[in-house]
């Protein structure tokens, strides 16, 4: 038995949708996408082009809105704001879930572009990275993880040590969790703990109590807590790697693309559904996919 609802991923032609039993992708726009968010109630979704233009599509159908610029939207948890990068103006910004209402929360000119801007679990701030002098040939070891307010008050430096920290994940309990030297969750007393073994990005199941990271040939799983460390093998000779995995509403299943960080391949790509314990394995393309890139998916 799959999830019941469909999964929906970037491909290079556009952002599709398929249902978790298989079938033949819905192609919803033509429109390249660099990042795709799915709105918490699974009605929306918001994505960023390559031509820096932010778009907002129903996932039932309709046209297009325009919400401006930006690249790389964040919805909040309660689905009411969408905060987003401006990397042309240097900055992360927030507005509504409509396009109105925009302003900047974080002016710095060496932000980092790659992913993302996090939602503390209350909606009451972000996190995100960026680094500490300009970017030259050692400026990739000088960036930091930070928290703020959303009305820019509060900055928070989260990591002592500089490094290359990427991908913040808030947890639905409040944990935060980012990829540095391996997997690092921020503990309740500030301090942070390290798992060299699931080097990615993590993403947190809906309850908060477990992540999941995309790494090597298959996903990494643990609890949060560290308990419970396993590996779910999907591709055993892989050498494109893995993307990004992505958890289903009810925390049961993910999906994750095969040769997600490579853009072009010799050979079509592939969606892969699997129960959280590891079972029910399966591809939703028997003959592959051609048009799937970077690895982003998401089960709506």
């Amino acid at each position: 038995m799959a999830p019941a609802r469909d999964v929906v991923f970037e491909g290079y032609h556009g952002i599709y949708r398929v249902s978790p039993n298989g079938g033949r992708p819905t192609r919803m726009t033509a429109r390249t996408s660099v990042a795709v968010g799915v709105s918490p109630n699974g009605k929306a979704l918001a994505f960023g082009t390559d031509a820096g233009a932010l778009y907002r599509i129903s996932l039932a159908g309709g046209r297009l809105k325009r919400l401006g610029r930006g690249i790389v939207p964040v919805w909040s948890p309660d689905g009411k704001r969408i905060a987003y990068l401006k990397v042309e103006d240097n900055g992360i910004w927030v507005m509504k879930a409509n396009g109105t209402g925009r302003y900047k929360v974080v002016d710095d000119p060496y932000l980092e572009s790659e992913p993302t801007v996090a939602w503390a679990p209350d909606g009451s701030k972000l996190a995100f990275v960026r680094c500490s002098r300009p970017h030259q040939a050692d400026s990739s070891e000088h960036a930091y993880v930070y928290t703020i307010r959303l009305d820019g008050t509060h900055l928070h430096r989260v990591t002592t040590e500089s490094g290359v920290p990427g991908c913040p994940a808030w947890s639905s309990k409040g944990l935060l969790a980012f990829n540095g030297r391996g997997t690092e969750i921020v503990q309740k007393n500030g301090k942070l703990k390290s798992y060299p073994e699931a080097a990615g990005c993590p993403v947190w199941a809906p309850s908060g109590r477990r992540l999941a990271v995309g790494t090597g040939n298959g996903i990494f799983l643990m609890n949060s807590d560290g308990s419970g460390r396993r590996r779910i093998t999907i591709v055993p000779h892989a050498v494109t790697g893995i993307g990004v995995p992505a958890w289903s509403p009810d925390g049961k299943w993910l999906t994750i693309v095969d040769g997600g960080c490579v853009l072009r391949s010799d050979r079509p790509q592939q969606v892969w559904i699997v129960r959280a314990n590891g079972t029910g394995l399966r591809r939703l393309f028997p003959n592959g996919f051609r048009p799937v890139r970077s690895g982003a998916c998401r089960l709506r």
